[in-house]
């Protein structure tokens, strides 16, 4: 039934027509404060604020939860309208195409009237009818009166513009008594003053409108003390002339000038080049009908944002119609970048265009932006941009308007499509970098330590940010000397630029970058932070990643547009040290980045190999085994002259200092094997190999010499190398470039072996796998009798612990069957009220043969909380709760996976909040942890919280941010599990009514978004909830509900050895169809699947034993069934929608 609440006179509420009873006045007020604000949530301490004031008793929250409860049953009967708890306070929401709230609706008529005049009078007339007397007649409190304030002064704002159409339509007798009683209610008001003048004028009685003119004056000038401004006074003077070009329509306004620019860059120096380019841009701008653009790119931290104040403040002449800034949010700590359509809304109000009269769509609000600067000389700075599409909304329409955008990512669409002007910013000059330190630090504790500054601007390697957080600690602490805080820039490296606020930590600056990147290109950050030497070429970056030379062409080159590296002419791509150690801190498991230095390693010793030969076509070739798989090595020409290295060589050290934790090999010394082609290449080198081959010094506290990550063997400069007479310029040059590769590639040796699953029988397993379709699953029944199994986990001593979703935990054992008594009860604490509610997860403690300690999820009494808690198994006594969260609200969508990940942290999953259509919008909010996977380290306490938060989870310095979250974006992810092998997480999440999908997130995609609510799988599900820049992941394999498929059951990753043929297998099924679907990662990075047969009847989880095998629940039945693979011929029976 239609519902309608009313503000804008006695607060009130109508449900098909029909006045609803609100109860007391307080209870009145509590909707009030609820529909002021209907969409968004109000928090309970505001909501408290609004109703007691601010000096409420402790009991008042209490008194608001049942006003609450009042409210809903009164709302009951209004099926598009609900009250709904939300993290940390309550919302009115409604389903609804039009506002169901009086204020609301008003608010929406007035941003409609802005065509023509007529229009503009029938819509604000019917504004107005929405008003029933004064606002909020009825609730009491400091906040009712500043609300109704606040509410009265927009009436009075919209009957002037209301005055201000229907004199520009030529009526005006009408107006004059209506306007005679406003002038007496406001006798100060100049615009209402104004109006009248106008409309008394334009009804023949100019003699009244002067009269009416003196008299106003008058009193402006014994009441306040001031003439009347320069708009009355021209209309005054306009009446006096009988101009008969006086338009009928409102005084003219004084122009406002926007000043919105930031605060000057008070320690700026250098970039001289930079602000002459600038300079250059505005003096070589000629009347072309296109606005100057200029677009400042940079890696974070690298000083964007002061070069262009910098530079803005140089030039306030130039720009008399005024400046206007918006930071755009696409590199912060909330993540989330600026629509346009808010940033549009900034500038039309400092231009002077009243709120209410904003167009409310993004299109129109542009539009108008245009015809307000088409004319105008304005300076508009768009601040952190992510891309052409946030910035292209925001371009003025004037000729003579500048436009300076900055960005850490490259906007190519500017340049190609608005004739946009680029301009790089690189690290500080050395001398520019000793500027910025004395103009900090002062000249003469610069000079004084002299020394010790020039190692500072060494370490930070002329990067701004770092310079200035050294500069803000030394500032901060005038007894730290200069050479002490050198010496914990040299110990720490990159952990010494941190800091608990965001802006002044180097890390946090560049993670914001890297939460950008696409999966492939943060795989590739992270190797690169790892790879052997300064700089790499593309056929050594594919493969380093494993990727086809294409594909790693489009991953480089999106991490350039980040500027995240460089390339240069040669095409070889560089990282500053500190980028590159920040890169290098993002775990990979160990198999993957062991595998990724074997290619590259391979691929340098077969490419110098090849060229060796080319060197010396007649002697013996030496036998080298096959490269590692996914190493393509580089074809060489046959011309030796060809192999002339693009840039004087440096040779990578035996091992990067990405992997400090571990013992680093020595490096092999030339001479060992006589026919070894080092050996042989430093015979014919000459002196300088000793060079080549003397490894760093390490430090006593068990650092290295250099901060950054590509520290060198030796550095084999051209103009370094002594002539040889025996040898050619040309000849030299090539074996110069070998030699460099071959001890890089000797090093390889001393890598620890990889394989799948780290072993050779992992290998071997794994080298049996077969197509899918080749592969079906059965099952056998091993235990029944249970009641509704929730969950089951695996014990080291062959056990399987069975959860029913009651709170009992049962024991099942291949030798002695199902224990006919619970191992666990923890019913006293369990809600199971609801069919999705109850006891919904459990792992053991890594230590569990020792501790005897369960890990388990369940939602709690009196009211579904998400609870987390250890106990020991056998004593529900000692239940130790970890973490909640409030889900009082619907009884579904708990998800309820919890397991121990191999980085040793406990990981657990929690649905939106339940319901349709995320009612909380939870999945993108990071204020809660609904819709979310958490990540915590439950081995250590941390304050009064019973855990830790790990310092690599994604969201700790992200102001509002949960900071256990790992990842986002979900719906019900009711199972997911973690590989054992690799340690990625395979999560199954239910979807709505589209698809229901499977997503593989591997251990570096902490932070990942996959997508919930904006996206369903990979289809888009609510536009409204989708971020302007924001990075989806979407699923590796969806499905759809036909063929009777309603919820998936997400499964395991078979790492048993009972069927080869599957290892390395992820299984999950569907609830309805019992439907099985395998899905296997494929060596080009892309996934198979297939349908693979049906399990025993609502599958609720799937898990193994100890060894690996498989193990199915069937809810209802209550049954346990054991799974196993066997081969069958290929089908094309029984499709599936994938991806």
């Amino acid at each position: 039934m239609a519902v309608v609440v009313r503000l804008l006179g006695e607060v009130g509420a109508e449900v098909g027509g029909r006045p609803v009873s609100l109860g007391t006045p307080r209870q009145r007020c509590v909707l009030a404060a609820l529909a002021a604000d209907a969409g968004r949530v109000v928090p309970v301490d505001r909501l408290v604020e609004r109703v007691w004031g601010a000096a409420a008793a402790p009991r008042a929250r209490a008194t608001l939860h049942g006003y609450i409860s009042r409210l809903r049953r009164a709302l009951a009967g209004a099926d598009e309208v609900a009250i709904i708890r939300r993290s940390g306070g309550y919302a009115l929401v409604a389903e609804t195409s039009e506002p169901v709230v009086d204020l609301h609706r008003f608010r929406d008529l007035c941003a409609r009237a802005r065509d023509d005049d007529v229009q503009v009078v029938r819509t604000l007339t019917k504004a107005l009818e929405l008003w029933r007397g004064e606002a909020l007649t009825g609730v009491h409190g400091e906040w009712a009166q500043a609300e109704r304030d606040r509410l009265e002064q927009q009436r009075l704002a919209v009957q002037h513009d209301l005055v201000d159409a229907r004199l520009s339509t030529g009526e005006s007798g009408g107006l004059v008594a209506e306007l005679a009683a406003r002038t007496a209610q406001h006798p100060l008001d100049e615009r209402v003053a104004g109006q009248y003048l106008l409309a008394l004028h334009a009804a023949g009685r100019t003699n009244d409108a002067l009269e009416h003119y003196r008299l106003t004056r008058a009193r402006l000038i014994e009441e306040l003390g001031v003439e009347p401004g320069t708009a009355l006074q021209r209309l005054h003077q306009q009446v006096l002339a009988v101009d008969t070009a006086l338009a009928p329509g409102p005084p003219d306004t004084e122009a406002v000038v926007p000043r919105q620019l930031r605060a000057a860059p008070a320690a700026f120096v250098g970039r001289h080049e930079e602000l002459r380019r600038l300079d250059g841009l505005v003096d070589a701008a000629r009347p072309s009908g296109a606005t100057t653009i200029a677009t400042i790119t940079g890696a974070g931290g690298f000083g964007k944002t002061w070069l262009s104040l910098r530079w803005a403040y140089r030039h306030l002449d130039r720009f008399p119609d005024g400046q206007l800034f918006v930071d755009l949010g696409a590199f912060s700590p909330d993540g989330v970048p600026l629509a346009p359509a808010a940033a549009l809304h900034g500038f039309l109000t400092a231009l002077g265009v009243e709120p209410a009269a904003v167009p409310p769509d993004v299109r129109d609000r542009s539009a108008l932006f245009r015809s307000l600067t088409a004319d105008k000389r304005v300076l508009v700075v768009l601040d952190n941009a992510i891309d052409t599409d946030q910035v292209v909304p925001l371009l003025p329409g004037g000729e003579a308007c500048v436009v300076v955008v900055t960005s850490r990512n490259r906007l190519a669409g500017l340049v190609t499509g608005h004739g946009a002007h680029h301009l790089q910013l690189d690290v500080l000059s050395t001398g520019e970098a000793r500027l910025l330190l004395a103009a900090r630090l002062g000249r003469t504790r610069v000079d004084a330590e002299r020394p010790a500054v020039d190692e500072l601007i060494s370490l930070c390697g002329g990067f701004p940010l770092a310079l200035g957080i050294v500069a803000g600690r030394a500032h901060t602490r005038p007894d730290l000397r200069l050479p002490a805080l050198a010496a914990e820039l040299r110990g720490l490296g990159l952990d010494a630029l941190d800091d608990d606020e965001p802006a002044a930590s180097l890390p946090t600056v560049l993670s914001w970058s890297r939460r950008t990147l696409t999966s492939d290109q943060a795989v590739a950050f992270t190797l690169l932070g790892i790879a052997p030497g300064p700089d790499i070429s593309l056929p050594s970056a594919a493969a380093l990643t494993g990727l086809p030379p294409d594909r790693t062409t489009t991953v480089l080159r999106g991490l350039e547009r980040a500027s995240l590296t460089t390339s240069n002419a040669q095409g070889r791509y560089r990282m500053h040290d500190l980028i590159r150690a920040h890169a290098a801190e993002h775990l990979l498991p160990e198999d993957e980045r062991a595998a990724a230095l074997h290619r590259v390693v391979d691929f340098y010793l077969h490419t110098a190999h090849t060229a060796d030969r080319l060197l010396d076509l007649h002697r013996a070739p030496i036998r080298l085994g096959p490269p590692a798989p996914g190493c393509r090595p580089h074809p060489l020409p046959d011309a030796p002259a060809a192999l002339t290295p693009p840039a004087p060589t440096t040779v990578a050290r035996c091992r990067s200092p990405a992997s400090r934790r571990r013992a680093r090999p020595r490096c092999p010394l030339v001479g060992d094997d006589a026919e070894h082609p080092v050996t042989r290449t430093a015979r014919r080198s000459g002196p300088w190999t000793s060079g080549l081959l003397r490894p760093q010094r390490r430090r006593q506290d068990g650092g290295w010499k250099s901060l950054g990550s590509h520290a060198t063997l030796g550095a084999l400069p051209e103009s370094t190398l002594p002539e040889e007479p025996t040898m050619s310029r040309r000849r030299r040059r090539p074996v110069t470039l070998m030699a460099g590769m071959l001890v890089l590639a000797l090093s390889a040796f001393l890598l620890p072996s990889v394989s799948v699953g780290g072993s050779a029988a992992a290998d071997t397993r794994h080298s049996r796998a077969v197509p899918l379709t080749e592969l079906t699953v059965m099952s056998e029944q091993v235990a029944s009798g249970l009641r509704r199994p929730i969950a089951i986990t695996g014990l080291p001593d062959g056990r399987m612990l069975i959860a029913e979703k009651e709170g009992t935990v049962r024991a099942y054992h291949p030798d002695t069957g199902l224990a006919a008594e619970p191992v666990l009860d923890l019913t006293a604490r369990i809600d199971a009220s609801d069919n999705e509610r109850g006891l919904l997860g459990i792992t053991p403690a890594p230590n569990f043969t020792r501790t005897g300690i369960l890990y388990v999820a369940y939602t709690s009494l009196p009211a579904g909380a998400l609870t987390l808690a250890r106990v020991p198994i056998g004593a529900p006594e000692r239940v130790q709760v970890l973490l909640t969260q409030d889900h009082a609200e619907y009884g579904n969508h708990n998800g309820g996976q919890v397991a121990f990940g191999r980085d040793g942290y406990l990981y657990w999953s929690l649905g939106d909040g339940g319901h349709t259509h995320d009612p909380f919008k939870a999945g993108q909010n990071l204020g809660t942890l609904l819709g979310k996977i958490v990540r915590i380290d439950v081995n250590r306490t941390c304050g009064p919280k019973p855990y830790c938060v790990p310092s690599g989870n994604p969201f700790v310095r992200v102001p509002g941010a949960r900071p256990e979250i790992w990842l986002f974006g979900l719906r019900n992810p009711w199972r997911f599990s973690v590989d054992p092998v690799d340690g990625s997480l395979w999560i199954g999440d239910v979807g709505q009514g589209l698809v229901e999908e499977v997503n593989h997130i591997r251990p570096w995609q902490g932070g990942a978004n996959l997508g919930w609510s904006c996206k369903e799988g990979t289809p888009v599900f609510d536009p409204g909830q989708c971020r302007p820049g924001a990075r989806y992941t979407d699923p590796v394999f969806e499905y759809d509900h036909y063929n009777d498929n309603c919820s998936v059951t997400g499964g395991v990753v078979y790492r048993g050895s009972r069927t080869p043929e599957a290892w390395g297998t992820y299984i999950a099924a569907d609830y309805c169809s019992t439907r099985v679907f395998a899905v296997r990662p494929k060596l080009d990075g892309s996934y198979e699947s297939a349908a693979i047969g049906h399990l025993p009847t609502q599958p609720t989880a799937i898990a193994t034993d100890v060894h690996g095998e498989l193990y199915v629940l069937s809810d209802l039945p209550g049954w346990l069934n054991r799974v196993r693979f066997e081969r069958v011929q290929p089908t094309t029976d029984d499709k599936t929608a994938t991806r």
